[in-house]
Formats: C-alpha cells, sequence, structure tokens
C-alpha cells in the first residue's frame, strides 16, 4: 500500500505544475494565496475534528518542524516554483524538480548504495536527460530575457534543494514518531503553510504587491477559472496528496521515495501535452520508458 500512496500522491502533484499555464493571468503569489487558503482552511477543519486528541501535536518541536516543512514543500517553495516554471516552462521546471528522486536517493541510502539502487538511479538518470532533450533543442520563443532564464533555472533548483530537504526530513521524522497519524500531520503542516503564506503576503505588501487588488481587476471567468483550479490543488494535490505521501513515508526507505516521486515529472509532463492536445514526442516516449524501468527496477528490489 505504501507504493500505491506514493504513486498517487505523485499523480496529483503534477497538478501544481499546470496550473500557471492553466491560469496565466495571475501572479505566483495571487495563485499560491488561494491554494494555501484552501489548504489552510481545509487542515484547520481537520485539526479541530481531531480537537480531542491535538495535545501531543502541539509540542513545540512539532509545530517547529512542521513549520519549516510548510516553507520547505508549501507557501515560500510553491510561489518560488510558479516564478521559475514562467521563466523557463512547465517541461523544465517539472524536469530539475524531477531531480528529486535521485536526490532523494542519494540522501537517504547515507551512501551506501546497491546494485540494484545505481542501476535505478542510471535508468532514471537516462530518462531525465531524454526530457532535457526537447528543452535544449527546441527554440522556445517564450520573450523571457537571458537573465530572467538565468533566475528561472536558479529558482527552480531552489526549489529542488528544498524539496529534498522536506522529503528527507519528513521522512526521518515521521519514522523516529510512529505515533504520528499522516492526515493528522497533513493537516498541521497545512495550517502552519497558510500562516506562512499571510507571513509573505505582508511581506507582498510591504514591498507593494497587493494580491488582493490583482484579483478585483480580474475579468470573472479568469476568477472562477483561478478559484477551481487553486481549490482543486489546495484539496487534491495539497491535502490528499501529503496524506498520502506522509503514510507512504511511514512505512517506505527514503531512497524508495525518491524512485516513486518520479511519478510527479511523468504526470506533469503529460498533463502539459493533454493541455496542450499534443502527442509526446519520441524523446519524451523513451525518457517515460527509462524512467518508468527504473522505478520498477528499484521497486523488485525492496520488495527482494
Amino acid at each position: 500500500l505504501g507504493m500505491i500512496y506514493g504513486l498517487l500522491a505523485g499523480a496529483l502533484w503534477g497538478v501544481t505544475f499546470v496550473i500557471p499555464k492553466l491560469v496565466p493571468e495571475a501572479s505566483s503569489l495571487l495563485i499560491s494565496l488561494i491554494r494555501y487558503s484552501a489548504f489552510g482552511l481545509i487542515s484547520i477543519l481537520t485539526l479541530v475534528y481531531h480537537r480531542t486528541s491535538l495535545g501531543p501535536y502541539l509540542k513545540s518541536k512539532h509545530l517547529l518542524m512542521s513549520c519549516l516543512l510548510a516553507l520547505l514543500s508549501n507557501s515560500l517553495y510553491y510561489i518560488l516554483v510558479v516564478i521559475g516554471i514562467r521563466l523557463v516552462g512547465v517541461p523544465f521546471g517539472s524536469l530539475v524538480v524531477g531531480l528529486v528522486p535521485l536526490t532523494l536517493i542519494l540522501f537517504g541510502s547515507k551512501g551506501k548504495l546497491s546494485r540494484a539502487v545505481r542501476e535505478s538511479c542510471v535508468l532514471i538518470g537516462i530518462g531525465l536527460l531524454c526530457l532535457n532533450y526537447q528543452v535544449f533543442t527546441t527554440d522556445h520563443d517564450s520573450g523571457v530575457s537571458i537573465g530572467g532564464k538565468l533566475l528561472g533555472v536558479f529558482l527552480v533548483f531552489l526549489c529542488l534543494g528544498m524539496w529534498t530537504a522536506y522529503g528527507v526530513l519528513n521522512s526521518n521524522y515521521l519514522k523516529a514518531h510512529p505515533e504520528i497519524r499522516g492526515s493528522v500531520w497533513t493537516s498541521l503542516i497545512g495550517m502552519m503553510s497558510f500562516f506562512t503564506m499571510l507571513l509573505i503576503l505582508g511581506f507582498g505588501l510591504a514591498i507593494g504587491i497587493n494580491p488582493l487588488e490583482e484579483w478585483g481587476g480580474l475579468h470573472s471567468e479568469i476568477q472562477l477559472r483561478l478559484l477551481f483550479w487553486c481549490l482543486t490543488s489546495g484539496m487534491l494535490a495539497t491535502w490528499v496528496a501529503y496524506t498520502l505521501w506522509n503514510k507512504a513515508s511511514q512505512v517506505l526507505s527514503t531512497s524508495l521515495l525518491g524512485q516513486l516521486v518520479v511519478f510527479e515529472t511523468i504526470t506533469a509532463i503529460f498533463y502539459d501535452h493533454l493541455i496542450e492536445r499534443a502527442w509526446p514526442d519520441l524523446a519524451i516516449m523513451i525518457a517515460m520508458i527509462f524512467i518508468v524501468g527504473g522505478v520498477f527496477r528499484g521497486i523488485r528490489e525492496s520488495r527482494a
């Protein structure tokens, strides 16, 4: 079941990469504000429901860790992802963040890589290189300057580091505290994501960025589209996905989790082509074969 939870979480997370493309009129701050307001509300309602058993979760160490994980995987992370994707595109953005499987495997193995894990890394790495082929050999006229693209590259690599840190810290913390329930831990992180999002909003207002004014300036049709995708993302691609991931994190090794999270990249690129109503090219098809093969090589080893 842990593997199924991990695969489903990756498939749901893939949705978050295409929201900037579905609603290009909205800023990264506005998208994040609505998404994490929805996530925060769902989380707070869940915590209220479990209020009689919340005592052990309100220890300072749990609150501090959930706040750190919220920044690394949600509020600050997603703002940077959206900005990066708009500067370098969905394929490249999802590709770099798609390196998370390799970084999680390397950090999770603590330098001790079995032959099967090395083979899995090689297959996944070849797949990611094939996906990169289209990005570096196709002339995308995005209107973004060289400086903007460099900033985008920096941001998505920063996000890679942030999500790797989240994956390792969250997995280790849940294994060290098996009494923590996955849904309650997700809700605690969700509440912290909402609060940290409000702090980021306050900083934005202080420097003259007001997403509330931006919302008022959007056409009603765009507002409805933005609400639909952000609320869907807040519920399915955030609360449900993180609950599934936490359940997987409690029973699977960090290196195996790294192999499963690669499906976030696969589904993001699949959704992107679905929106474009275009078939994936040969490089992407080959990449999928290598990536899926690498994941299943690692899964087979974990069962041995």
